[in-house]
């Protein structure tokens, strides 16, 4: 439900970060979170996850560099 995605965003998404540590929030957390842009349709979603992402990549690091430029890539060839 993109309601429920939404409020992991929006509520639980850099806390979880927090508690798992930078590896593990880039291994599990923003690779979950970028299969949320996956519903083209729902750009609250979207915008709950680029209001989101600010806070989880400060959090992991530079390890997150290699996903957000291949995130970024695959916006710039739509």
């Amino acid at each position: 439900d993109s309601n429920v995605k939404r409020a992991f965003l929006t509520h639980s998404a850099g806390k979880l970060c927090t508690f798992f540590g930078a590896q593990k929030a880039k291994e599990v957390i923003l690779s979950h979170m970028i299969t949320f842009l996956n519903d083209k349709s729902n750009w609250e979603l979207h915008i709950a996850f680029f209001e989101a992402i600010v806070d989880v990549v400060s959090q992991i690091g530079e390890r997150s560099l290699d996903v957000l430029e291949a995130l970024l890539q695959q916006f710039s060839s739509h």
